[in-house]
């Protein structure tokens, strides 16, 4: 079992809970399919002004959303695997609707900026091709690898592979973040509503499931989560070993994939060997702390020797936020 959670309530059901998840994600694909007719009215109207388009929208948001909320609060006992299968429908229904937002092609800047990074990466067939559009991204290749990786297995297009990656990168991070507070938490209940609220973030649907290269950095940092903190509570030695190794791999590909995701990950990592060290949780305090001094190093390292153009490209932001 990858994690433990403790026997949850059984109370009385409500309405909510008594309906089939089966129903529920049917009732979500349908959600997608009314949102879906809001963009083809504003497409074929007046856009943003489209009062049925924008109508269209939100009640497909309502259908997606409010039945698996429902199911997700109601106390009714439901199990870790139902729980999960919920998460899933909810992350791949609001990925249609950004996949639907511009069905041929990418349609956000960023995503054409990591779009010409992998068709560079394809033509030359080498790490570290300059992509003028996004400098910094040169050193930071891990979503252009991943793609052209996969397209040169399929034969896939970059924006078909494009997809695929982001869609798959994104689903996994909600998946590793649930079992990251199924592991913290122990009650699956919980953790599923912890994911729910997560999902109020704005950029949790929009730029993180994005074809960019934060959207495979969090999928790693998930992992990397995950792996940590079953790193500090097995019981077994090796298995302490082996969860702590597979969370020092994640630092790694976290750090050559994305920057602010990589200082995000060791500021996790420093901040929860602190919090177990005043609480007394020596072993959690150790393994986190390793973790945190070998995340930082990483990332110092990357700096110095690949991505010294980072000082420069944060530089400004810097600046401004001290001035």
């Amino acid at each position: 079992m990858l994690f433990r959670s403790r026997a949850e309530p059984a109370p009385e059901a409500s309405v909510f809970s008594r309906v089939p998840i089966s129903v529920i994600a049917l009732i979500a694909a349908i959600g997608v399919f009314v949102s879906c007719v809001g963009y083809a009215d504003g497409r074929a109207g007046p856009g943003p002004n489209s009062g049925t388009g924008v109508m269209l929208y939100w009640l497909g948001q309502v259908l997606i959303i409010v039945p698996i909320a429902a199911r997700l609060i109601s106390r009714r006992q439901m199990g870790n695997g139902s729980t999960i299968t919920l998460l899933i429908v909810l992350t791949i229904a609001e990925y249609l609707l950004k996949v639907n937002y511009t069905p041929l092609h990418f349609g956000f800047n960023d995503e054409f900026l990591h779009w010409s990074g992998t068709t560079n990466m394809l033509a030359s067939g080498k790490l570290f091709e300059l992509n003028y559009g996004l400098p910094i991204g040169t050193y930071y290749p891990g979503i252009e690898e991943v793609t052209s990786a996969l397209i040169s297995a399929t034969g896939l297009s970059v924006f078909q592979a494009g997809l695929v990656v982001a869609g798959v990168a994104h689903l996994v991070y909600i998946c590793f973040l649930y079992l990251a507070f199924c592991v913290a938490i122990r009650s699956h209940r919980i953790a599923g509503i912890a994911v729910l609220i997560y999902y109020s973030a704005p950029a949790l649907t929009s730029f993180n499931s994005m074809f960019v290269y934060e959207t495979l950095a969090l999928a790693f940092m998930g992992f990397c989560m995950v792996a940590a903190l079953r790193s500090a509570i097995e019981k077994s030695p090796s298995d302490r070993r082996r969860w702590f190794i597979v969370a020092v791999l994640a630092i790694f590909a976290t750090v050559i994939t994305h920057h602010v995701t990589s200082y995000m990950l060791t500021g996790f990592l420093i901040l929860v060997a602190i919090a177990s060290r005043l609480t007394g949780s020596r072993n959690t305090a150790a393994r986190f702390g390793i973790l945190g001094v070998i995340s930082l190093a990483s990332v110092v390292l990357w700096i110095a020797f690949v991505a010294r153009q980072t000082i420069s490209y944060f530089s400004p932001t810097v600046t401004g936020l001290i001035s």
